[in-house]
């Protein structure tokens, strides 16, 4: 923790002084921006941050509830549904395949081009013993191909949020599924 600190003091002095307060400030407005002012249609294209084309809880959310709850109302949803998935997997045995979802889910901006990491789980469920978890990881990667129309990339977070369910409890059994016979 202490040289993970370090190290990320020592980068956000460094670029403190490269951009100056005003670069830092202006860099801070358009995080800003690109998370709670994106009101219209042009404002997300303008970011490149559609929350509906995004494979997570957010784009899940924002599809589902966009128009009937605000958008810090579909925040607070958001913000919710993460701690619920990160308790969920924390509870677990650690596992990196767990931890690929749970963290895809979670983020704030997952868009398609991210999603390659997802092999990794996707991989694991397909060799896994559980024909419901191969079935489910067939699944995204055919529901995947939704992120071909932007507004209908959400839907990438119900299969990935089923696989997650579905491996809870299950991590040691990924491990060993994916084993290679010595011969």
């Amino acid at each position: 923790c202490a040289g993970f600190a370090a190290s990320g003091a020592t980068a956000a002095l460094i670029s403190l002084w490269l951009v100056g307060f005003h670069g830092a400030r202006e860099y801070a407005d358009t995080l800003q921006g690109m998370s709670l002012h994106l009101n219209s249609r042009a404002d997300m294209l303008h970011y490149g941050a559609v929350p509906t084309s995004m494979f997570n809880l957010r784009g899940l959310a924002t599809a589902l509830l966009g128009g009937t709850l605000s958008r810090y109302s579909i925040l607070l949803v958001i913000f919710a549904s993460s701690v619920a998935v990160l308790v969920v997997a924390a509870r677990q045995r650690p596992s990196l395949q767990l931890a690929i979802m749970a963290s895809s889910l979670v983020s704030y901006h997952f868009l398609c081009h991210d999603a390659s990491i997802l092999i990794i789980p996707l991989a694991a469920a397909l060799c896994s013993q559980s024909l419901w978890r191969g079935a489910v990881a067939a699944l995204l990667l055919v529901v995947s191909l939704a992120a071909v129309i932007p507004q209908y990339g959400y839907l990438g977070a119900i299969p990935l949020l089923a696989l997650f369910v579905l491996s809870v409890g299950s991590a040691h059994e990924e491990t060993k599924a994916c084993q290679i016979p010595a011969y």
